[in-house]
């Protein structure tokens, strides 16, 4: 009976590990500071977006993400055109 607990437990342990836990085995340092610089520029988009949006003078008027969209179809646009 003892053994089939202990199995039981393994399994049950082993089914319900949070995924983080194996994810930080080999976090270090340098992707720490990757991973506050990627948030902070982020954070800084979003703010960012947030004031265009405030300020924005008119329907019609480019801002955020939209702005860079246009440089990247203009770009797939001008590779495929024939």
């Amino acid at each position: 009976m003892r053994d089939f607990q202990v199995i039981i437990h393994y399994s049950f342990t082993r089914m319900f590990r949070p995924k983080i836990l194996d994810t930080l085995k080999g976090y270090g340092r340098r992707q720490l500071s990757n991973d506050l610089l990627a948030g902070l520029i982020v954070g800084l988009a979003i703010v960012a977006g947030f004031i265009i949006s405030a300020l924005g003078g008119s329907r019609v008027q480019i801002g955020g993400p939209t702005g860079a969209f246009i440089v990247i179809v203009y770009g797939i646009v001008q590779t495929r055109r024939q």
